[in-house]
């Protein structure tokens, strides 16, 4: 019996983000509205196409560190660290579907 072949997990999140009151020019409040988890590769369709949920709006904040025009790397308040890519600034690699 062979291993099941090599899968990836896609999580997206979605959220709100307002610059902080009395914070600096790179201090955002954030918050989160839904997200979703899909599976990259040769997945069932059903796996590949799972719907989004909603959140209970929960809040954060983040501290950017780096951005150009298609990265934007953050510092979140609990310390994870975020790597965000804008929607459409390259095209996307036939794993990136």
């Amino acid at each position: 019996m062979s291993p099941p072949p090599p899968w990836r997990l896609r999580i997206t999140v979605e959220g709100e983000a307002t610059p902080d009151e009395g914070g600096d020019a790179a201090s955002l409040r954030v918050v989160f509205t839904q997200f979703g988890v899909s599976v990259v590769g040769d997945a069932p369709e059903w796996l590949r196409s799972l719907p989004a949920l909603p959140l209970p709006r929960p809040q954060g904040s983040v501290q950017t560190t780096f951005v150009d025009e298609d990265l934007r790397v953050s510092r979140g308040g609990r310390g994870g660290l975020f790597v965000l890519r804008r929607r459409g600034s390259r095209p996307a690699d036939d794993d990136d579907r």
